[in-house]
């Protein structure tokens, strides 16, 4: 009676190690995917940023009017792009 229970306990023991392991396997995996997440994240910011700083220097004149086309199509860019920073920026104002 007393080795099976022995067997039956080492059983569930090497059953419960086995499965912290590939637990533990797997929260690893998930905070690499985190960081790519976090990296591509600031990537992106950082891309919209300089969008949104190079947009503004170059009408830093107000050189485009917005009665022909190309003017409205930097209107419209601009605004996109205008959107995007103040959504991130309020997005990492946020997270700090």
């Amino acid at each position: 009676m007393e080795i099976i229970t022995i067997i039956l306990m080492s059983g569930t023991l090497i059953y419960f190690v086995w499965r912290g392991l590939s637990l533990a396997d797997k929260v690893a995996d998930q905070e690499e995917y985190i960081e790519e997440l976090e990296e591509m994240s600031q990537y992106m910011y950082n891309q919209i940023e300089n969008s949104y700083n190079a947009l503004n220097n170059i009408d830093s004149r107000g050189a485009f009017e917005t009665d022909d086309e190309t003017g409205t199509v930097f209107s419209q860019l601009k605004q996109v792009v205008t959107n995007l920073e103040d959504e991130f920026n309020a997005k990492k104002k946020e997270s700090e």
